[in-house]
């Protein structure tokens, strides 16, 4: 149940989600948290849908990094449903954890995206964060610069599920997706704004 407090008046900017755990606050603190530029590339092997991790070979692995999230796909209306992490990076051989649902022929893209804060459990996944709270500041989705394979699904800023959150005086715009998305019991969503 930590209290993250960041310095006041700065932005900053992150290439992974921010995962809060039981009865953590993240207090922006006036400053701004912004999504990086997007990097994706395309794959030179197949994907197939097997339990467990699987490695996949891309043309160009020197955007992404360990504990990054990468969705696959090739359309926004053709991809994987879930957000796989990068668990290991060895020249352009990247391995990825989770299930493939999909599987995909070489030349599928492989982008970067997650939610910016979220309070998905992420090393027990299907398990929530209770008691959180994202409070004082403002949040940039960086949409111009976020594009690929962006969808309903992926690339929320604000993703609170569980219980007994709160969301308030933040100011989330350019979302590439749902500036939030919220699920659970007793959630307070209070004095945000929203500008797309």
């Amino acid at each position: 149940g930590a209290h993250v407090k960041l310095e006041p008046n700065k932005t900053y900017l992150t290439k992974i989600p921010l995962a809060l755990l039981d009865y953590q606050t993240l207090d922006l603190n006036g400053s701004i948290l912004k999504r990086a530029n997007q990097y994706s590339t395309t794959t030179t092997s197949s994907i197939v849908t097997v339990v467990g991790s699987q490695t996949v070979t891309v043309a160009d692995a020197s955007g992404f990094a360990v504990g990054q999230y990468v969705a696959v796909g090739t359309s926004t209306t053709v991809y994987d449903l879930t957000l796989h992490p990068v668990l290991a990076i060895v020249g352009n051989l990247l391995t990825l954890g989770t299930v493939f649902t999909t599987g995909f022929s070489s030349g599928a893209t492989i982008a970067r995206i997650s939610a910016l804060v979220t309070t998905n459990l992420l090393a027990t996944p299907g398990t929530h964060a209770v008691g959180t709270k994202i409070i004082n500041g403002e949040i940039d989705g960086n949409r111009t610069n976020n594009t690929t394979l962006i969808s309903w699904y992926h690339g929320q800023d604000i993703n609170m599920y569980g219980a007994n959150g709160l969301v308030q005086d933040i100011y989330l715009h350019d979302c590439p997706s749902e500036g939030m998305m919220v699920s659970g019991p007793n959630i307070s969503v209070l004095r945000n704004r929203i500008d797309s």
